[in-house]
């Protein structure tokens, strides 16, 4: 069985499992790139080394976060083939990089207000006004909310449905001003365009484009370091620097499937409360 043919494989198992395509895409990026830096033989003779090998390389090609990533999903992969009895590669002598332990940046209060003042009443405008807000206001993550579609906005009871990671579905309440600008959005917007935000022909969004979008936002506004989870980041600590709500509400904001997670932002929160 070469790595290839395990590869196929493994995709049709992920398939069957009725995995996001966002999740399909990465492990179809991540474990080609693996492969093709490594070499179509048998997995027989796959070994952790390999793994290890690569994750030295990636180190001088990505960001630590990103090796880390790049290193779960082809340990995922490897462990497919050890159950399958393809390979004897040892799960557990694959090793993720540690990652370094920091202070998540917030935008602050002026960086906000500076982000918010850079969006016109066109089409565009109103389109990435309401994608920054959802991020910033309610604490989606950039896959949901290109994934949004108009069914799952409840107007009446102020609330959003996200389909989340894993296709677990999470309600979040929306405020006056977001519904507002959705409001005016929609006004422009293709009727019949599948998801709530598409291009100006109502085609759906493409990661491309949300990256692009960014790019120009962070060239208007100066801010260097801003991209979707920074703001996910910035709902998140200030739910719990201004007192909205403890960590277990605010998990369920935010979708994780660990308290353990989410208790990170009560680290941030104390932080930038001291910094006040």
């Amino acid at each position: 069985m070469l790595l290839s043919e395990a590869f196929t494989a493994f995709m049709k198992y992920q398939h069957l499992k009725n995995n996001t395509p966002a999740t399909l895409e990465d492990y179809t990026v991540m474990l080609n790139s693996f492969i093709s830096w490594l070499g179509d033989f048998d997995c027989s003779d796959l070994t952790a080394e390999h793994v290890n090998d690569y994750n030295l390389y990636l180190r001088g090609v990505v960001s630590l976060v990103s090796v880390r990533t790049y290193i779960r999903h082809i340990r995922v992969f490897v462990n497919f083939c050890i159950r399958k009895k393809w390979c004897s590669a040892v799960y557990e002598d694959i090793i993720i990089p540690k990652n370094p332990v920091k202070v998540v940046e917030v935008l602050t209060p002026a960086e906000i207000s500076a982000l918010m003042s850079v969006f016109d009443n066109g089409f565009y405008g109103l389109r990435n006004k309401a994608m920054v807000m959802l991020m910033l206001d309610c604490g989606l993550r950039a896959s949901e909310v290109v994934t949004l579609v108009p069914d799952n906005i409840n107007y009446a009871y102020k609330y959003i449905k996200v389909h989340g990671k894993g296709r677990k579905e999470r309600i979040v309440p929306m405020g006056s001003a977001l519904m507002s600008t959705l409001r005016k959005y929609f006004k422009l917007r293709p009727i019949f365009a599948e998801f709530v935000f598409c291009s100006a022909l109502g085609a759906p969004l493409k990661r491309n484009a949300f990256k692009k979008m960014f790019h120009t936002l962070r060239i208007k506004t100066g801010i260097k370091r801003l991209h979707p989870h920074l703001l996910r980041h910035t709902f998140a600590t200030n739910y719990l620097l201004y007192g909205h709500g403890d960590v277990y509400k605010l998990s369920m904001l935010l979708g994780h499937s660990s308290i353990t997670t989410t208790q990170i932002y009560l680290h941030y929160a104390n932080y930038y409360s001291f910094m006040q």
